[in-house]
């Protein structure tokens, strides 16, 4: 599929929802509810945020365990230490 394909259809996708988001923006900046929505709507982000960075800095989202298949050659176990041996986090 060439890009400007796959841009139309992600332009048909998102567009629905932009226009909902600015429209539900504009309605509640109207009727004087912004400002009231604005703290926890961002208190929320703050703490997914800070949540995600917790979760991610104690390795709790990635972790590493893998065993592999019986059907690996040497080959791949070799490429798969290399794998490993990058995707492990430095030490300090």
């Amino acid at each position: 599929m060439s890009k400007w394909r796959i841009a139309i259809l992600a332009f048909l996708i998102s567009a629905p929802f932009l226009f909902l988001t600015a429209y539900g923006a504009f309605r509640l900046w109207e009727d004087g509810w912004s400002f009231w929505l604005w703290w926890p709507m961002t208190a929320s982000m703050a703490l997914a945020y800070y949540l995600a960075w917790q979760w991610q800095k104690k390795q709790k989202l990635l972790k590493i365990e893998f065993e592999p298949e019986l059907h690996w050659t040497d080959r791949d176990l070799k490429a798969w230490r290399l794998i490993e041996a990058r995707a492990r986090p430095p030490t300090r």
